[in-house]
Parts: C-alpha cells; sequence; structure tokens
C-alpha cells in the first residue's frame, strides 16, 4: 500500500467503510445497505472521510443502477466532505465517479474530462482502485462510440487483474473487452473473451441475482452473428431464463440479442415477443442513434425470418442511411448482411454481391492493429486453474451420480429446480465436462465423489 492509499488509516469507522467500497457492486444490495447505514450512522460526526467514502459507494452503486439523481446527490456530498478534509485521493475517486452520472444524462464530453482527471495526477492509487479509474474512462470512450481508446484503457485495467484472485473484477472486465472487440468485428477474440469471463462469473458467482447477464448477452450476439446457430439458441434459451427470474431491473439489449437468436433459428413468434419486449423498454430509455439502429436490424432480422424480404430491406437502408459518426459499425455491418441475404432471396445478384463487398469492407476498415490485436490475444490466453466444487456443487453432483433428477434433487434440498440447474452449470465450467455424466466420472477420478 501506498501513503495515498487511505487503507493504511486505522479508524474502524473508515475502514468499515472502505470494506464496503472495495466489494462494491450493483447485484450486491446488502454492500449498498451497509454502506448507508454507514452514512446514516456517521451523518453528524467529525469522521468526515468514513463518512464520505461511504457516500461515494453508494453513489457509485446508484449510479451503476442509473439511479442518475440519488447517484448526483450521493457523490457530491462525498466530494464536500473530501474537500473538507483536504483527502485528494477521496477526491479524486469521486471526481471518476461523477463521470457515470454525466454519461447517463448524454453530457459526454464532460463525462470523459472527469474520467480522465484522477488518471493525469501524482497519486498512487492501488491496485483495485487504478482498475476503476480505467474502467470508467473506458465506458466515457465506449458511451461516445469511440471504441479505440475504449479497448485500450479496458486492457490496462485487465493487465492490474489478471493473475489475481479477484474474479469478479476479470470477468467485468473480461465482459468490457468482448462487447468492444464485437463492435470492432475482433469476433473471435470478442468470443474468447466474453466465454472466460461467464465462465469466471458462473464459478464465482454465489447465486443468480450476481450473475452479469450482459456478458451471456453479447455471447448470444457474437454466435448469432457468426453463424453458430445452435450455439446461439442453447445460450438465447439460457439468458431468457435468467432475465425472466432475474431481480436486477431489464435491459434492452439481451432481449434484441436473443430476438436475433431466435429469428435465425425459425422461432419467428418468440423472436417477435422479445423484440415488443424491448420496445416496451425502450420507451423508459433515452435512445441513442446506436441503441435505434440496433432496434431497426433486429426488426430487420424478423422481417427476414419472416419472409418479408422488401420490409427487411428498407430498415436496413434506413441504418445504412445514417452517418458513420452516429451509428455504430458493428450496425452498418449487420444491416448490410441482411441486404446481401435479402436481395440473395429476391434473385437480384448483382444487389446482393454489392452488399456483400460493403460488409466485408465495413468489418476490415476499422479493425485494430495486427500489434494491438496479437497483443490482446496473447492477455486473452488464459489458464484455467481446477476450482473446488462447493459443498452443496457436491451434494446435486453425487446425488445425480445416484440417478436423482434435477427436479428431485431440488425436492430433497428444499431449493428450486433452477437453483439445481444453476450449481450444475457451475460444475460444468469448474470440471470442463460436457454434460453431467462425464462431470461425474471426472468427480470420481478426482476422488471428490465415491463410485455411485
Amino acid at each position: 500500500l501506498s501513503m495515498d492509499d487511505p487503507r493504511i488509516a486505522k479508524d474502524p469507522n473508515l475502514r468499515a467503510a472502505l470494506k464496503a467500497w472495495d466489494n462494491a457492486s450493483p447485484f450486491r444490495d446488502n454492500v449498498y445497505d451497509d454502506a448507508m447505514l454507514i452514512r446514516t450512522a456517521l451523518r453528524d460526526t467529525d469522521s468526515h472521510r468514513a463518512y464520505a467514502w461511504a457516500a461515494l459507494t453508494c453513489g457509485r452503486i446508484a449510479a451503476h443502477r442509473q439511479q442518475v439523481e440519488l447517484a448526483e446527490i450521493l457523490l457530491t456530498e462525498s466530494l464536500g466532505r473530501f474537500y473538507l478534509v483536504n483527502d485528494k485521493y477521496g477526491e479524486a475517486m469521486t471526481i471518476s465517479q461523477l463521470a457515470l452520472p454525466h454519461i447517463s444524462r448524454r453530457n459526454l464530453d464532460r463525462a470523459l474530462e472527469l474520467a480522465l482527471k484522477p488518471l493525469s495526477s501524482e497519486i498512487c492509487f492501488s491496485k483495485e482502485d487504478k482498475v476503476l479509474l480505467h474502467n470508467t474512462a473506458m465506458q466515457c470512450y465506449w458511451a461516445q462510440e469511440e471504441p479505440h481508446p475504449a479497448i485500450l484503457h479496458a486492457m490496462k485495467a485487465y493487465e492490474l487483474v489478471r493473475g489475481t484472485n479477484d474474479s469478479r473484477r476479470q470477468y467485468t472486465i473480461l465482459g468490457n473487452i468482448g462487447v468492444v472487440l464485437e463492435v470492432l468485428g475482433e469476433w473471435d477474440l470478442a468470443l474468447t473473451a466474453s466465454i472466460e469471463a461467464w465462465r469466471l462469473a458462473l464459478a464465482s458467482a454465489a447465486d443468480e441475482k450476481e450473475l452479469p447477464l450482459p456478458i451471456l448477452s453479447n455471447i448470444v450476439l457474437i454466435q448469432t452473428h457468426t453463424e453458430k446457430h445452435a450455439a446461439a439458441l442453447k445460450n438465447a434459451e439460457l439468458l431468457l431464463g435468467y432475465l425472466q427470474s432475474a431481480t436486477v431491473p431489464a435491459s434492452l439489449s439481451p432481449y434484441l440479442n436473443i430476438a436475433d437468436a431466435f429469428a435465425f433459428n425459425g422461432q419467428v413468434e418468440r423472436a417477435e415477443q422479445c423484440l415488443d419486449r424491448a420496445d416496451s423498454l425502450k420507451e423508459r430509455i433515452v435512445a441513442t442513434p446506436h441503441t435505434d439502429a440496433t432496434c431497426r436490424v433486429s426488426r430487420a432480422i424478423l422481417f427476414e425470418a419472416k419472409k418479408d424480404f422488401r420490409s427487411a430491406i428498407a430498415l436496413a437502408l434506413e441504418v445504412l442511411a445514417q452517418p458513420v459518426t452516429v451509428v455504430m459499425n458493428s450496425n452498418r455491418r449487420y444491416a448490410a448482411r441482411v441486404l446481401y441475404r435479402s436481395y440473395s432471396a429476391l434473385g437480384r445478384k448483382g444487389e446482393a454481391e454489392k452488399w456483400k463487398q460493403f460488409a466485408r469492407q465495413e468489418g476490415r476498415e476499422r479493425l485494430l492493429s495486427d500489434i494491438l490485436s496479437n497483443q490482446i490475444r496473447q492477455n486473452l490466453n488464459v489458464e484455467h486453474p481446477a476450482q473446488p466444487l462447493s459443498p452443496q456443487e457436491l451434494t446435486c453432483l453425487s446425488l445425480s451420480a445416484h440417478g436423482q433428477t434435477s427436479a428431485d434433487i431440488a425436492l430433497k434440498l428444499g431449493i428450486k429446480t433452477r437453483t439445481v440447474n444453476f450449481h450444475f452449470s457451475k460444475v460444468l465450467r469448474k470440471l470442463n465436462a460436457m454434460n453431467r455424466q462425464e462431470a461425474i466420472a471426472k468427480a470420481v477420478s478426482a476422488n471428490l465423489l465415491r463410485e455411485p
């Protein structure tokens, strides 16, 4: 720890507030509640630093939950207390997090200014906080639809956490890297990053509420548009099940990606239901040109699945009529592929070939440099360390080895069948097994289970 790091403090109130800060996550209600309790208890005391860190933690979580006004109140409150005690470290972290409400309000230049300011300071941040600063800068560049600087900050963050035991930060950053690489057209790298992120999330999440569903959503998107349709459908079904049982607010993108997977697999009615759900969610947000283009592309894919090729062409052309500066090249590429397939279906070979070439060019035009691409490839070549099975996972596997179904196990353990399946998904990832039978065999071979 450096002398700048507040974690060297001995004040028990400050240590409690910093513990909440280090465990902060939009998926962890208990952390928010703990930080809010500390803030309330210290409101009228002279423990200004502890109060400020507790308020900062609450503001950070509120910002990630899109509770913009609450986040601004809490973060401004935190900044005032840090100013009061001249805590430059706390000030810098609060300034970086104030970028998040500005992203939500689309004040993107101001957001980027706030995010980059701490990184240019001479403060010696802890590894964990430096990761957060780079991640916030990545979010700002991403919001400005500048994927190249976004990926640079994301990779700097990943280099800091790679090889540590901090699975949550690793899968969060890898998930972000997967999203940015998908936009850049680096599909193989994007899928590698996203699958590794999902593996880490499954292995470390305590329950379904902590699963980062945007990562699985990105896997569905990549598999769909790289024509891995069977895998995309399987993961789309899994994602839809999680969304329907999730306690976190639903977002637009997962339903669009599920709709695309269903449409490509001929499940038109289910695709339409997901698009209708996405439309209802779109009414609650401030849609960006990129969001609007994504919705149009998904609707065009549905028209294509219905063999209404002229409607599909009309929507795809609307997307491509938008300036390059406001529609990301991933949507332009997907729209061009809709045109290629639709014109092919209509027998218009000349038009089809034109858009096929356009899609290829759009994919090549903004790829990463070979040097950066190779560097990312090397950094993503991670080994999968063996991870122990939890007592609950061992119990489920043991019961399965003795012929029990998921429903039988759920009844025996007094839990939901979905929870049993959640445990098994983690078992398969940890044991690198294709199915339960292989997992049982590997567990017996490793002396984790006795022969059934």
